[in-house]
């Protein structure tokens, strides 16, 4: 089967994204980069991406935040 939990880079630009959550992320514990370019996120839900403790690379370029939460990577 497909393991999520090895996924380390995830590419997801050029979509219609409109919000994240951290249900989303919460199975994805080992990505260091996420590519979210060229989407149309308005909103990220506060604690998206407090899981992904490996993250070092976030892409938002090009999207259609106005706010980003300051928890948006705490639990």
């Amino acid at each position: 089967g497909f393991n999520l939990n090895r996924i380390e880079d995830l590419l997801l630009s050029h979509n219609r994204i409109k919000n994240l959550t951290f249900n989303d992320f919460k199975l994805l514990k080992t990505l260091s980069s996420l590519n979210f370019e060229y989407n149309l996120i308005e909103f990220i839900e506060p604690s998206s991406f407090s899981n992904l403790i490996t993250l070092n690379k976030l892409m938002l370029n090009f999207n259609r935040l106005k706010y980003l939460d300051k928890n948006v990577f705490n639990n």
